[in-house]
């Protein structure tokens, strides 16, 4: 039910006023469909505000992403302008810096991750 649902809960202050972390929510073995969904919601966010909801959602289940899910995740924020551009993206994104995966994959998609923005390789998704 939560799948059908992310679309409602990364909406910005939708989860205003939840006591506790949203890994205590999910559990330590989440739904393994939700990191992917959420990727993609990350891909497709269209505002600061909800480019961030989506990572604080996220951070909630870095603990159990792969090396290759963050590489996604990082390659997916890297070209979105509201995430890369904002504060609160960026917020999120060093939150799941250090409790995200730490294999090479994942090194390296931070590593491109640090290089300096340009214009040409950024987007606002429709």
């Amino acid at each position: 039910m939560l799948l059908s649902r992310l679309a409602d809960i990364v909406t910005p202050g939708a989860l205003r006023g939840m006591t506790g972390a949203v890994a205590f929510y999910l559990g330590e073995r989440p739904d393994p469909r939700l990191v992917p969904a959420l990727i993609t919601l990350a891909e497709k966010a269209n505002s600061y505000e909800g480019g961030a909801a989506v990572l604080s959602i996220l951070n909630g289940l870095v603990h159990a992403m792969t090396d290759e899910q963050m590489e996604h995740l990082l390659e997916v924020c890297t070209i979105n302008d509201q995430i890369r551009g904002s504060v609160l993206g960026n917020r999120q994104m060093n939150l799941m810096r250090w409790g995200g995966p730490q294999g090479e994959r994942a090194k390296a998609a931070w590593d491109k991750w640090d290089e300096p923005v340009t214009d040409e390789a950024s987007y606002v998704p429709e």
